[in-house]
């Protein structure tokens, strides 16, 4: 009696780990097929400014026709895009700005918090147990300093705008760092980023009007990255403090 339920047992959990193993490849093949789908039908072509200036008469009459349906829609795309790390981020949050004014601002704010909780959840729940399994040399000592630090790790990536916003997604998860500090460091880090580039996407109608040349560069003027900087650096100063504590311990112990 007792062989036949331990046999069952060894069934039901080898059951149980090939449904795992069916849902990890299922989410990993979505979110390939997603990625690639992108490039494959050229969508990266209507994420451009210049696609923005050519049907940018069609959009605001659209928005204005249909707000609310609008909003439904450009909520849509962002949690696509975000979920399928696509890049060019920056670009629709621009569109937010352009179609919404302020109020783009929060469309975008709360796309990109529930996107990104989505990629993670997935990675995570995909790659995760295989990462900590195989974790060797310094990818050990990364995660075990994302772990001890993460909130100030993942707040400081957010602020500086030079690192790709599906990365840290993705790094995130695979550095086992708590969702807990994951999602309180996003909600904070990715404010000014958002603001900036709203503010920028709500100016282009002058720049359109006037037919100036619209230049993603102006992201990068001083005025706009260095207080990015700034707030990154503060966010790392308790990260270099617990380091100096810890080397401090480490000499009066030897």
């Amino acid at each position: 009696m007792c062989h036949q339920l331990n046999d069952k047992l060894r069934v039901i959990m080898k059951a149980q780990g090939s449904l795992k193993s069916l849902w990890r490849w299922f989410v990993l093949s979505g979110l390939l097929l997603g990625f690639l789908s992108f490039f494959y039908f050229r969508l990266y072509q209507y994420m451009s400014l210049s696609s923005l200036k050519q049907y940018r008469d069609v959009l605001l009459q659209w928005t204005g026709i249909h707000y609310c349906l609008t909003v439904m829609i450009f909520i849509s795309l962002y949690l696509l895009a975000v979920t399928f790390s696509i890049p060019g981020i920056g670009s629709l949050t621009l569109l937010g700005g352009y179609l919404f004014g302020l109020a783009g601002t929060f469309y975008s704010y709360f796309s990109a918090l529930i996107g990104s909780s989505l990629l993670f959840f997935a990675i995570r729940s995909t790659l995760g147990d295989w990462i900590a399994a195989h974790a060797r040399g310094w990818v050990k000592k990364m995660e075990k300093g994302f772990q001890e630090n993460a909130f100030n790790y993942v707040l400081s990536l957010r602020l500086i705008p030079a690192f790709p916003f599906w990365v840290v997604n993705i790094v995130s998860a695979l550095l086992d760092v708590s969702f807990k500090a994951f999602i309180s460091a996003t909600a904070i880090g990715i404010v000014p980023g958002v603001i900036v580039y709203t503010m920028v996407g709500n100016s282009l109608h002058t720049v359109f009007q006037e037919n100036h040349t619209a230049d993603i560069s102006m992201m990068l003027k001083p005025a706009v990255l260095l207080p990015m900087i700034g707030l990154s650096l503060l966010a790392l100063l308790p990260v270099i403090y617990h380091a100096r504590q810890k080397a401090r311990r480490k000499k009066r112990t030897t």
